[in-house]
């Protein structure tokens, strides 16, 4: 891609994120999202899906982390199905360490290093 690079606004992991528009859990939102990445390709440009989720619970156990990797690692399959050129993760100051660390191997494994950012 030659043109700009658009990144989106933070697009939600899972069901209940409290973001309007689609997320990038379910096959609805991914050929929504595809439109819009089909449409910036068209125009020569690369976009880059930025992954939130709200991480409401102050304190993490075990379970809640694992589901949480997880969403991430569902929304990042997501977002190479609809076509995007690479990913982000939105931080959170709720996000531990160690759960931001998991996250991040998720979506290196669906992306591979060089396509996940951080913000």
């Amino acid at each position: 891609m030659s043109g700009n690079r658009i990144i989106t606004e933070p697009i939600a992991v899972a069901p209940g994120c409290g973001l309007a528009g689609p997320g990038l859990y379910d096959a609805e939102g991914v050929n929504s999202w595809r439109l819009h990445v089909d449409d910036a390709h068209a125009r020569s440009q690369s976009i880059v899906a930025q992954l939130w989720h709200p991480f409401a619970a102050e304190a993490l156990d075990a379970d809640a982390q694992e589901a949480l990797v997880d969403a991430f690692r569902v929304a990042a399959e997501g977002a190479s199905d609809a076509g995007f050129d690479g990913v982000a993760l939105v931080e959170s100051p709720r996000l531990t360490h160690p759960c931001r660390e998991q996250v991040l191997e998720a979506l290196v494994a669906v992306w591979g290093a060089s396509r996940v950012g951080q913000r």
